[in-house]
């Protein structure tokens, strides 16, 4: 993945001299993203206009706030180990219950989500509120009621009823007659409704449904007094009063949900293999059709809207009333694919595909870590989609395996530029923004694709020993290091296009992917076979300086120069942190999701990790530690070293800044003592190419200076990767910039 290195990081000063450096990385927060994977139960709230859904794969609920047309919050459950299926609202208490396929379920604050308390051995499926008693009614596989104080979620009772079955689709199998005091409970493996005294809380009489089938969904319309129970082929029409079965409604189609508007005498139907369908409550027959298919089914008469939700898509779409058009669609889940960082821009980039098969560039501005842009790149059904990113041209390349097409968007305005049929499946990839070629590694057939990016046109393909995986840069030397599916690492020269050498590894005969320290030219490897990471000495002709044991596959990694830690994962939740030093794993971060994919920002010294429910921000620190003596004046400062912009062509502008962390801006001066300060700029062997003029004996808060790439005889430099080091007293921080051709 593309770096390029700048540090910032905190010293701190005992008068003038810099005591020591430590480390520490904190978790800042989330980019959100919807990540509502295949909603099993959904409950809606027409006071507050707020549609929940318990999710299948990723154990989390989404919050739709429906006014807003926007996912409010994606929320995990807390403990769960895997399926939620249920969900239900008490608006009154403002707590939400949310149950995982393990008979857990979890009372959650309405208000941010917190975790009130945990009730276990309910395996939900049905959730009905009585506010006058201020009581809840969970219905709970297999055959069990349970009564529950609406103010403090504590069970009160339970009621033996028939028997509930659950599955991956959980309509609400319970509705509470507000008028007459009854709980009415569709028992979907007895042919049977059960009615339940609410305040004595014990069960009356059971209405047979006399039809070989089975009830699921119900729900009452209060002003008529009629039940409405979707079964496998029909819906039954129950009179509340005489507690009789009025007609049978045959479907063409197996019905999923059902909802009554009371408002207009309808009943909305979800039909998850053919169109919606609307029963006229009057005639209690079929009189319109909802021209979507959908798993679950809410509606709002006061709103005149209509909620469809589908389950395999993960979708919601808002439909008005009484026209039953589309008003509006709203994805509950993205896959996050991959990630991209522009570090001068300060933007993120990510890939992300939804169960539509919608494929997507999410454009995110880290300032405020919101998304400012979004494009939609195509329609098909990638395995997967890879992220390459050349600063330099502002291109984004999209690449989808499965599908193998290379797509090239323009970042800056989020337009699509071109498309191009690939001959292979594509890896990961990367770019390299000197030179704007791609590097993509053609999993199948052996072959690194070297893409033109300024010509936006393949170049040629580099013979590589078996399947490639992943293709890293190293912007110091032009050299490419390919991770294949045998025992070797492969290095590509970028100037001439051919293997330079072959690095064979003990880890394993399936090298997963790599990525590299420019800072100090090391090279990390993670395998999948050997569960380790090599780590390469990129200046001793890639000599293996040592490996590190890992108890999992190892999946990818990134170098945050500025502090020289490497951020590698796992294929099971976890992210290690290894110091580039000394080569030891210093810490570990737990994420949620095993596939995770990550970024880094050197510039700003931020980790990005793809999380369920969006972007992991993780601020990776060098804080200074320091003693205080006798008569001298502890200062704690932040110095920033930033070049910009970077890559350049022209001019770049090196501005460092030193003071406190909470009033450092480029715009105030002053001055702090110092013996010696040296703004210098090296090339990749070392030579000082230029340097400025500092004061000695004064340091300004914040200065800034400009290079026009112009060395000290004069001379234009060439293109290339040169270091810009400011050094105060004996410490030095260390910026690479990267020079384009004019």
């Amino acid at each position: 993945m593309f770096k390029h290195c700048s540090f910032s990081f905190f010293i701190t000063f005992v008068l003038v001299t810099i005591v020591d450096i430590s480390f520490s990385q904190t978790i800042l927060g989330t980019i959100p993203i919807p990540d509502g994977e295949v909603p099993t139960s959904v409950f809606y709230i027409a006071e507050t206009q707020k549609l929940y859904s318990a999710n299948l794969w990723h154990t989390n609920m989404s919050v739709v706030d429906v006014t807003n047309r926007n996912i409010e919050a994606t929320v995990p459950m807390p403990g769960a180990w895997m399926a939620c299926l249920f969900v239900g609202v008490d608006k009154d208490n403002n707590r939400i219950y949310l149950g995982d396929v393990t008979g857990k379920t979890v009372v959650l604050s309405g208000d941010d989500y917190s975790l009130i308390t945990t009730l276990y051995g309910i395996l939900g499926i049905g959730f009905a509120r009585d506010s006058v008693q201020d009581k809840n009614y969970i219905a709970a596989s297999p055959d069990i009621i349970y009564v529950l104080e609406g103010s403090t979620s504590t069970i009160l009772d339970s009621i033996e009823t028939g028997e509930f079955e659950i599955s991956f689709v959980n309509a609400n199998n319970l509705c509470f007659d507000a008028d007459n005091g009854l709980l009415y409970a569709a028992c979907n493996k007895e042919k049977k409704i059960d009615i339940i005294d609410c305040g004595p809380d014990t069960l009356l009489t059971s209405i047979p449904i006399n039809l070989d089938t089975l009830p699921s969904a119900i729900d009452i319309n209060c002003t008529t007094g009629r039940l409405y129970v979707s079964c496998d082929s029909s819906v039954v029409v129950v009179d509340g009063v005489t507690q009789q079965v009025l007609t049978t409604i045959f479907l063409e189609g197996h019905p999923t949900d059902l909802s009554v508007d009371e408002v207009n005498d309808k009943v909305y139907i979800a039909m998850e293999d053919t169109h919606a369908l609307v029963i006229d409550g009057g005639t209690n027959a079929v009189d319109d059709t909802i021209p979507f298919s959908t798993t679950f089914i809410q509606c709002d008469p006061s709103g005149n809207e209509i909620y469809l939700i589908l389950g395999h898509e993960s979708i919601l779409e808002i439909i008005s009333i009484p026209d039953y058009s589309l008003l509006e669609t709203i994805i509950l889940h993205y896959r996050l694919d991959d990630l991209a960082i522009d570090e001068s821009r300060n933007l993120l980039f990510v890939a992300a595909t939804t169960r539509a098969d919608n494929n997507f560039v999410f454009k995110i501005d880290c300032n405020t870590d919101s998304i400012i842009d979004t494009l939609h790149v195509s329609d098909e059904a990638p395995y997967t989609i890879y992220l390459g990113y050349d600063e330099a041209l502002q291109k984004i390349y999209f690449a989808e395996r499965g599908v193998m097409k290379l797509y090239c968007i323009d970042a800056e305005f989020m337009t699509l530029i071109s498309s191009h049929d690939l001959p292979d499946n594509p890896m990961h990839f990367n770019a390299n923004p000197i030179t704007n070629k791609v590097y993509i590694p053609m999993l199948n057939s052996a072959q690194l694709l070297v893409f033109d990016g300024a010509g936006d046109s393949i170049e040629t393909f580099v013979n590589i020993h078996s399947a490639p995986i992943d293709a890293e840069v190293n912007l110091l030397t032009n050299k490419v290091f390919v991770s294949t599916e045998s025992w070797y690492l492969d290095v590509v020269d970028g100037a001439t296009n051919q293997v330079d050498t072959s690095i064979y590894l003990t880890s394993g005969p399936l090298l997963e992917s790599n990525c590299v320290n420019d800072l100090v030219n090391e090279i990390y490897v993670c395998s999948f076979s050997g569960q380790d990471v090599t780590i390469l000495d990129g200046n001793q002709n890639y000599a293996i300086i040592t490996t590190i044991p890992f108890d999992h596959v190892m999946r990818d990694g990134v170098a945050n120069e500025s502090t020289n830690r490497i951020f590698v994962h796992d294929a099971d939740n976890h992210i290690y942190i290894i110091d580039g030093e000394t080569h030891e794993i210093v810490d570990t971060i737990t994420i949620f999701k095993e596939e995770t994919r990550l970024a880094v920002n050197t510039e700003h010294g931020i980790i990005y990790a793809s999380d369920f429910g969006g972007i992991l921000i993780i601020q990776d620190d060098a804080t200074g530690i320091t003693t205080e003596s006798q008569n001298k004046i502890g200062i704690c400062s932040k110095i920033e070293l930033i070049c910009y912009p970077n890559p350049f062509r022209n001019k770049v502008d090196i501005s460092f800044s030193i003071g406190h962390p909470d009033r450092i801006t480029h715009s105030s001066y002053g001055t702090g003592s110092a013996e010696r300060i040296e703004l210098r700029i090296y090339d990749v062997s070392g030579r000082i190419v230029k340097s400025f003029d500092l004061a000695s004996g004064v340091l300004p808060l914040a200065f800034a200076v400009f290079w026009n790439g112009v060395d000290n005889s004069g001379n234009r430099v060439p293109p290339g990767v040169y270091f810009c080091r400011l050094r105060v007293d004996d410490k030095a921080l260390t910026t690479k910039v990267i020079k384009l051709i004019d």
